[in-house]
């Protein structure tokens, strides 16, 4: 396992993660749970998998968000995140929206390694999940969000 905290980067392969192994502070106690961490749900590393279309990353964004506190977690950063950037501003201290990113991300890979188990697609493709973060978002608020689930989870089987 390779962790480079100055790029943001985690590497992390199947044959490094191991039952046993802690990570952070979350023990990793199944092959499958420590499998989880390195790759997507379908079994392939998230930064390696390639879509054709931005909606087929989308329909897989929303399959690595099925836990709903993992979603609730996201909105929260989401939108402390747009607080952050708001309240700079409004201080005039613009530097100080660079908080977004901690805050923002910092709830999302929470829910991510502590209730999905599972590495977040931002790793592998950044822009794509940051516009995903915010539509997710979207469909939350407009109540949309569990039929659109229901489709892309119907369309990646």
């Amino acid at each position: 396992m390779k962790l480079n905290l100055s790029s943001g980067r985690v590497n992390l392969r199947n044959d490094q993660l191991r039952p046993g192994i802690a990570l952070g502070s979350t023990l990793l106690r199944t092959r499958d749970q420590a499998s989880s961490l390195a790759t997507g749900k379908r079994g392939e590393a998230v930064s390696e998998r390639r879509f054709s279309s931005y909606d087929e990353f989308f329909d897989f964004y929303l399959q690595q968000h099925s836990n709903p506190a993992n979603r609730v977690l996201h909105a929260t950063g989401t939108i402390l995140g747009i607080g952050v950037i708001a309240g700079a501003f409004a201080a005039h201290k613009p530097w100080f929206a660079l908080l977004f990113f901690p805050v923002g991300y910092g709830c999302a890979w929470t829910g991510h390694f502590l209730l999905e188990k599972n590495k977040p697609a931002t790793f592998g493709h950044p822009l794509w999940s940051f516009v995903s973060d915010f539509r997710m978002l979207g469909l939350m608020l407009s109540g949309k969000l569990d039929s659109r689930l229901q489709a892309a989870s119907s369309r990646g089987r």
